[in-house]
Order: C-alpha cells, then sequence, then structure tokens
C-alpha cells in the first residue's frame, strides 16, 4: 500500500473513529479524508419546510453527472460529455434525504475539479443524487438511482462520490400518419375576368406541373412534395405526412410564370394509432394579367375618387356603374384618363368596374379585362333643424326630412335619466312625433336616420341636439272679465281680457231652445258680435287655446258662463 495512503488513513482513523460508508448499486466504499477537501467546499443545508438547520455534521461526498449508454450512442460522445458538463457547470444536482424528501443539500462547484459537485456537511442518513427542477425542465431525464448512507460516528465521516446516470428528450421526426390531396382553384375575381375556360386551363397547369406542396405551419423548412394520379388529374396527392398542421403553397415556378396564391387554407393531420387521412383542400389563385384593377376612396360625403392602372393598348377605359336601388352594373361614362370623380348624392353603396377598350379600324370597341370591382359607401345626411317645444303636457318634436332615410331613431335624456339613450324609431314620412310625458324638467333630443342593405342597418352621424324645459303646469290661464251685452235688440256683444300666449279663442254657445252649451265660432281677438233672432236667454263660454305644431290645439281651463236676454221685437 503506498505510503501516502497508509498514511491518510491513520490519520482519518486517528481523528475521527468510524469511517462513512457509501452504498453504491448494493456495493461498500470506504470514505475519504478530510484533508483531501479544500475549504471552498464548506456549505450549509437547510430543510425545505421549517428552515432549521440539523446540528448532527458527519460527511461529505462528491458526484458526477454520465449520460445514459443509449443516449450517448443516439447523440454522440461529444454531445454525451457537453451534457454532463452542462449539469455541472450550472449546479443542476442535489443530495436529497430518502426518508424525508423535504431534506435537500446543495452542491457546491471547485473550478480545479471542473467535472463533479461537491456536498459537505452530509448529516447522518441514505441520500441520493437527484437531477434539479431546471435540468428537469430543460429535458433531462435521470435513470439512475443511486444513493449514498452516510453512517454516525465520534468525528466527521467522508463519503466518496457517486454518479447520477441521464438521458435528454430527443426529437425524432414522427412517423407517418396522414394522407392528403389538394385543388387548385381560380379566385372568383379572376374567373370573372378571364372566363371559366382560362380559368380551368390555369389550374389544370398548376396541377400537370406538380407546382403545390405541403409546407408545415410551425416550421416551413418541412416541406412534403406531391405526386400525380393519372386517375385523378385535377389533383395532387400528398402521403406519409407527420403529425402537424400543413399549408398547400404555390411552388416557385408557379409564381414566376404570374401565379398569385389567394387562399391561407391548412390540412391538420393528429396523431392515431393508425393513418389518419385528411381530407382534401384547395388553394386559390390568380395570374397576373394585363387588366385594369381599380381602387376607391369616398371623400367628402359625397365624392367616389376612383383611380386605376393603365394598360397597353388600351384607346380608353369604360367605367360601369351599380348604384343604390340599381339591380346591375350600367356604364356610367368612358374616359381617356386612369382616374374620375364620381359625384353622389343618394345614400347607399356604390359599386364600380373598369374596362379598357381598344376600337378597332371600324370603330367598333371592344372590351379588355377586369381585374375586380369596388365599392364605396355614402352614409345618409345628418337631421337638420331639430326643434323641441313644450305643447301642453308633453314635448313637440320638429325635423327635417332626410333623403334616403327609412326611419328616424330618436335618443332623448329626461330629468330621471344619467345618458341619452334610445327612446323611439318612428317611421321615414315622420317629421314630427309628439313626447307625451308630463314629468317635469330638461329633455335632451338627437334624431339619428337609419336605411337598410342585405338586411344590414346603416345610420348616419348626428349634428344638432334640441333641449327643452317642460313645466306641465296649464300652459294658459282661463279668460277673465267675460261680459255680454245685448245690444239694440239685435246682437249680443262679447267681450273678456287677452289671454299672454293665445293663439285664438273657442266660442261656445247655448241659444233660447237648446239644451247644453256647444261650440258655436272661433276668433282671434278677445272680442266677438253676432246678430240673434231668438227672442230668449243666451248662454257663453270663452276658453283660450294654443296651436301645436302636428295640427292640433291645447286649450286652457274654463271658466263660469255668461248670459243675456233678446227681447226682439217684444221691446
Amino acid at each position: 500500500m503506498n505510503s501516502n495512503f497508509r498514511k491518510r488513513i491513520s490519520i482519518s482513523l486517528a481523528s475521527c473513529g468510524l469511517v462513512a460508508t457509501m452504498i453504491l448499486n448494493g456495493i461498500s466504499v470506504f470514505g475519504i479524508t478530510p484533508y483531501e477537501l479544500p475549504n471552498t467546499y464548506q456549505k450549509s443545508y437547510t430543510t425545505r419546510e421549517s428552515g432549521e438547520t440539523p446540528t448532527a455534521v458527519t460527511g461529505y461526498a462528491s458526484t458526477s453527472p454520465y449520460a445514459d449508454a443509449d443516449y450517448k450512442a443516439a447523440v454522440g460522445e461529444e454531445q454525451a460529455a457537453a451534457d454532463a458538463k452542462y449539469l455541472v457547470d450550472n449546479n443542476l444536482i442535489q443530495l436529497v434525504l430518502v426518508d424525508d424528501e423535504s431534506v435537500v443539500i446543495e452542491g457546491v462547484l471547485d473550478e480545479s475539479k471542473p467535472l463533479r459537485i461537491f456536498f459537505n456537511e452530509i448529516p447522518v442518513g441514505t441520500y441520493k443524487p437527484v437531477l434539479k427542477k431546471a435540468a428537469l425542465d430543460a429535458g433531462y431525464i435521470q435513470t439512475s438511482d443511486n444513493t449514498i448512507k452516510v453512517n454516525e460516528s465520534p468525528g466527521p465521516v467522508f463519503a466518496s462520490s457517486t454518479g447520477v446516470f441521464f438521458e435528454k428528450k430527443i426529437d425524432e421526426p414522427v412517423v407517418a400518419t396522414g394522407y392528403a390531396s389538394t385543388s387548385p382553384y381560380a379566385a372568383a375575381d379572376y374567373k370573372a375576368a378571364v372566363g371559366e375556360e382560362q380559368a380551368a386551363a390555369d389550374a389544370k397547369y398548376l396541377v400537370d406541373n406538380n407546382l403545390i406542396q405541403l409546407v408545415l405551419v410551425d416550421d416551413e423548412s418541412v416541406v412534403i412534395e406531391g405526386v400525380l394520379d393519372e386517375s385523378d388529374p385535377l389533383r395532387i396527392f400528398f402521403n406519409e405526412i407527420p403529425v402537424g398542421t400543413y399549408k398547400p403553397v404555390l411552388k416557385k415556378a408557379a409564381l414566376d410564370a404570374g401565379y398569385i396564391q389567394t387562399s391561407d387554407n391548412t390540412i391538420k393531420v393528429n396523431e392515431s394509432p393508425d393513418p389518419v387521412f385528411a381530407s382534401s383542400t384547395g388553394v386559390f389563385f390568380e395570374k397576373k394579367i394585363d387588366a385594369v384593377k381599380v381602387a376607391i376612396k369616398h371623400r367628402d360625403g359625397q365624392y367616389n375618387d376612383l383611380v386605376w392602372n393603365r394598360c397597353a393598348q388600351a384607346d380608353g377605359y369604360a367605367i360601369y356603374c351599380q348604384a343604390p336601388g340599381e339591380s346591375t352594373l350600367t356604364l356610367l361614362t368612358e374616359t381617356t384618363e386612369t382616374s374620375y370623380v364620381d359625384t353622389v348624392k343618394t345614400a347607399g353603396f356604390y359599386f364600380y368596374r373598369v374596362y379598357p377598350f381598344t376600337i378597332d379600324k371600324d370603330g367598333e370597341k371592344e372590351l379588355g379585362l377586369s381585374a375586380n370591382y369596388v365599392y364605396a359607401y355614402k352614409a345618409l345626411e345628418p337631421v337638420l333643424g331639430i326643434s323641441a317645444k313644450a305643447h301642453g303636457k308633453g314635448i313637440q318634436l320638429t325635423w327635417e326630412k332626410v333623403a334616403g332615410a327609412e326611419e328616424y331613431v330618436i335618443y332623448r335624456r329626461s330629468p330621471s335619466d344619467n345618458a341619452m339613450t334610445l327612446h323611439v324609431v318612428v317611421n321615414a314620412d315622420a317629421t314630427t312625433w309628439y313626447d307625451d310625458t308630463d314629468v317635469n324638467g330638461y329633455y335632451f333630443y338627437r334624431i339619428i336616420p337609419r336605411h337598410t342593405y342585405n338586411g344590414e342597418l346603416y345610420a348616419a352621424s348626428s349634428k344638432e341636439l334640441a333641449s327643452v324645459y317642460l313645466d306641465t303646469a296649464d300652459p294658459l290661464p282661463a279668460v277673465q272679465n267675460l261680459q255680454v251685452k245685448n245690444k239694440h235688440n239685435r246682437y249680443n256683444d262679447l267681450t273678456w281680457n287677452n289671454v299672454p300666449g293665445a293663439d285664438g279663442y273657442l266660442i261656445y254657445r247655448m241659444a233660447p231652445n237648446e239644451e247644453k252649451l256647444s261650440f258655436h265660432a272661433g276668433n282671434i281677438r278677445n272680442g266677438y258680435t253676432e246678430e240673434v233672432t231668438e227672442v230668449g236667454y243666451y248662454f257663453y263660454r270663452v276658453i283660450a287655446f294654443q296651436k301645436n305644431a302636428d295640427g292640433t290645439i291645447t286649450v286652457g281651463p274654463t271658466q263660469n258662463y255668461v248670459f243675456t236676454y233678446n227681447p226682439g221685437n217684444e221691446a
């Protein structure tokens, strides 16, 4: 035995008494001496639950990570060594007490021994080296259950090193689980521009030349090539598709030929014990053509600005429009320019197409291709002239008619409301509405016109706010100082005081041989004279009134009647 080793053993036995044993896969190993552990290894430990530091300190140990054999064979020696170094450099192994996993001992590193993690001041017990959560989160998997056992001793007892065997999750290709097919379809605008026959020829070209591939959505470097099947000449087929979501994509050769993909359809293949068959999906496309592509902008509530590209060989451009209320596009105008401003008055949607045309030697026009149509919406004009006036026990609203409106939405805020809310909807024929309310206070109103298109409601903005204070006290006082006199045995003359705010007066009369007072006449001044022929008593009552905006009137309170006697020829 080496003399230095004998010396270390004797010192250990002299100073410590007993030695610790380490149980490594069932094999007992003697410990090393304290003199071989540098001071940098000194580190305390605590329990997870109490935070208390046990007092019995009896051992020291170190551990090293080793790649599992299968993992090392899969990734190679160099990668396995790098993984082991990563676990040590990041101090990702700890000791856990087997009988109480809340007791955890943290390790420390030593630059002179870069492949090990060291533990010191280990209490009596059996421990297992365990990968930390950060290592597990990084994909590492522990494949060994080695333990270290530290026994009691009068002095510190030192355990030897143990290994932690590991592997790491490897991203392996998923076994093919699906099949799919895809077909090209011309976009609607393109088909309309070039016709069914040309669109079908373009679709066949893309299939015949196998110009569609599948690309994995999450990793576009994964590309699956298609194959053709003579029995189904309008599709491209894909097989052995790994699990994932894929999108059919036009190949570069198709793009170089002028084709443009206009869809983002996907195919999703799920895991299954058996192959899962994904249904077919389409690739919608268009192709660059010498056609007019128009753009539109609605401006200032009354102008539709159209602009388009210039086409070679075109002698001019024909602008077709479908205005609100029309069912088809009709020729609006022709121009040699590449822009046009359409002044619009009626609210609603306006649709446009622009076609290039050429003129042959006989003066005949031939339309070219229109690549798209555009549309713009002209909103209804706002309601103007809103007026709110107190009338009787309510409020009379009036406003100006809006062309194209199909209904009016009246928003109101009453004295008891915190905000303006929709109160009532009236039809488009109305330009007046009576709010039959009897609550005193301030009222606020907005009126918004609306109309429909394709079943959807479209409203204008609100520009005016009307307000009024309602006082439900009688708007007019009773007629005062009503008097009647018979003059010259032939005329009854009525007079009364003028009523402020009155638009006129209603005169009720009961003549001789009549049973009750009834309406007799109306007058706008505070007086009335009538010729009477029958002998007897005449009774009168006069009531003041105000005219309402809707043609009705509001009357004041009644008062006592007056009467006079006509003697006629008796006198």
